[in-house]
């Protein structure tokens, strides 16, 4: 029935919506969305939404071919002319005199998966390291011009006032008093002396065709709805119980989300107990169709949800080496050449002629590293400046295709590649239901335990008068950072500094979940993902610069990232814990 419903008023922008995630726009729409679907496969959405599927519930996995079950209920009844189309869906009429029901292609649960993996990158996926690598590269020419008065006075300056100092620019405070300003058990030593971190020159920058892919991650930041300049994010509060007249808890949230037509909410109630004798009896919010509450309410727990804009994506200086095809076949890892994984994508692109889109068939291969992480940028010329020589390849990257080449004559090819923690997502699907079955805030903050790739900051009121802040995320750790023995990090380690980005040393970050300890099926090494606020490990590696941005509770009030909850010592691997549910506790379909 909930698929059936929501289609009849959505069908367009989810169909939209799951063919972004699984990388099929040009399907569709021909050319103009080939970009899209490359990018789509190449940052790994297709490769989340798979592993969503693949380590759903069997009570989730029902759930969801329920839903779509309904959502092909609807197309057949469109194709019977027993129900209208979505009245968007009319608009891109089919060539040839086709219906519009021809554009409706059944559902299954990958689809919604899909939906899914759209919103996780949409939230969490973060991409300014790369800018800021290029920022850090461009220091060393500040006040260049030989006219400049005190240049290197000017320039010490900027470095020390702004470029080192990641303090904000109003005390923050959001938890005082709880101990979370420095980790537990650490003791920062002094302050460091400002200009300590690593300066440009002490590692060889990057050539200015790998790092444009700065403007590429820019524009897909805007796509989705994320502009630095014009500002974004939501806010939620709740008021306990004990502040109230009459005892009851408060509760309320505002998602800033980007204004729509349709809205990208959907108003919905649930009530089995009373129709169906299932245990489901919600009133919220949808977002953009999927089947399960963003926030709302069970008649027990009320909750909203807002983007806490946390660092869980971690991007990579590669050095590749060429096959005798001219095409990548490895990366130098800690001494050696190990084989990159190579994944042909084959695309479908519909042939459209009022968009100039002529149908035919593409492969195009993606890369990633032995440990899994995507590779999107590639040192080379672009294809259309000249095409592939002889000993030459075309190869995709999100800047579109280049013939791989060592364009600065360093003697290495040159490549970025990012490792993302909803690459390690399990049961997030399966948590983001339970949140809906719990009885009081205590059963919704362990249920969050399995919001692995995309917690999103909550706020929660109970029955009880109870309420609840938390951001509950695994974060990739920063531990494995190389410090001195008082515990600063050394040159070339401060991700406030500069570029710590070989990844010849540091490995892709599994994290193991609580109830289901699973590696990637390539049988990663180990460094490990820290549940913030808990202690990470890792090992020694470097990766590109990356400010920390996880700031609650004061943890930059003094300009320091070392001393922080983000930035703890290594610690060990969560011990596995034996269970028939998934991460987390308590409620969900089936419990």
């Amino acid at each position: 029935m909930l698929g059936f419903i929501v289609a009849r008023d959505r069908y367009f922008v989810m169909d939209l919506q799951r063919r972004l995630g699984r990388g099929t726009l040009s399907a569709l729409l021909g050319d103009v969305a080939l970009e899209n679907d490359i990018e789509s496969r190449m940052n790994g959405i297709t490769y989340v939404a798979d592993r969503l599927v693949e380590h759903l519930s069997p009570e989730m996995g029902a759930y969801l071919d329920a839903v779509a079950a309904g959502i092909n209920a609807y197309i057949a009844a469109v194709d019977a002319g027993q129900a209208s189309p979505e009245r968007a869906a009319r608009r891109p009429r089919p060539a040839g005199g086709a219906r519009e029901v021809d554009l409706m292609h059944p559902w299954d649960r990958r689809d919604l998966a899909a939906m899914v993996a759209v919103v996780m990158y949409e939230t969490t996926f973060e991409t300014g390291d790369v800018g800021r690598q290029r920022a850090a590269d461009s220091l060393a020419g500040l006040f260049s011009d030989p006219e400049t008065f005190e240049a290197e006075l000017r320039r010490t300056g900027y470095l020390a006032d702004i470029w080192d100092d990641v303090s904000p620019h109003l005390r923050s405070d959001s938890t005082p008093g709880l101990g979370v300003e420095t980790a537990a058990g650490f003791t920062p030593g002094p302050l460091p002396a400002r200009g300590a971190g690593m300066r440009p020159g002490a590692r060889r920058a990057l050539p200015a065709s790998v790092l444009a892919l700065a403007d590429t991650l820019e524009a897909f930041e805007h796509r989705l709805g994320r502009d630095r300049d014009k500002g974004f994010g939501s806010n939620a509060w709740a008021v306990a119980g004990s502040a109230t007249a009459d005892g009851a808890a408060l509760l309320a949230g505002d998602g800033h989300l980007q204004l729509s037509a349709p809205p990208l909410m959907y108003q919905v109630g649930l009530d089995t107990r009373t129709l169906g004798g299932d245990a489901i009896q919600q009133a919220g919010l949808l977002l953009t169709g999927l089947p399960v509450l963003a926030v709302g309410t069970n008649g027990r727990v009320a909750w909203s949800q807002v983007n806490p804009v946390l660092d869980i994506t971690d991007w990579y200086q590669e050095s590749l080496r060429l096959g005798a095809d001219g095409r990548p076949d490895a990366s130098f890892f800690r001494g050696e050449w190990r084989p990159l994984v190579a994944v042909d994508e084959a695309y479908a692109i519909a042939d459209v002629p009022a968009l100039d889109s002529v149908g035919r068939d593409e492969i195009w291969t993606r890369y990633t590293t032995f440990d899994g992480r995507f590779i999107v940028t590639i040192e080379g010329r672009p294809v259309g400046e000249a095409p592939p020589g002889p000993g030459e390849a075309a190869v995709m990257t999100l800047r579109g295709p280049v013939v791989p080449a060592d364009l600065d004559a360093s003697g290495t090819i040159d490549a970025i590649s990012f490792d993302y923690a909803a690459f390690d997502a399990t049961n997030y699907l399966d948590t983001l239901d339970r949140l809906g079955f719990v009885d009081d805030v205590e059963s919704f903050r362990q249920a969050t335990r399995g919001l692995v790739g995309s917690g999103l900051f909550s706020a929660a009121a109970d029955q009880h008068g109870d309420v609840l802040f938390s951001s509950y995320q695994a974060v990739p750790c920063r531990g494995y950072l190389a410090r001195d023995a008082e515990g600063h990090w050394l040159p070339g380690a401060d991700p406030a500094s500069s570029s710590t980005a070989r990844s010849t040393a540091a490995s892709g970050c599994p994290w193991w979940t609580r109830h289901r300890p699973r590696a990637r099926p390539r049988g990663r090494p180990s460094l490990r993902r820290a549940l913030r606020g808990h202690a990470p490990g890792g090992e020694p590696g470097p990766r590109l610069r990356a400010v920390g941005q996880q700031r609650s509770g004061g943890l930059t009030n003094d300009s320091r990232l070392d001393d922080g909850l983000v930035s703890m010592d290594p610690g060990t691997r969560p011990a596995a814990t034996p269970s028939a549910k998934a991460d987390g506790a308590g409620g969900g379909r089936g419990a």
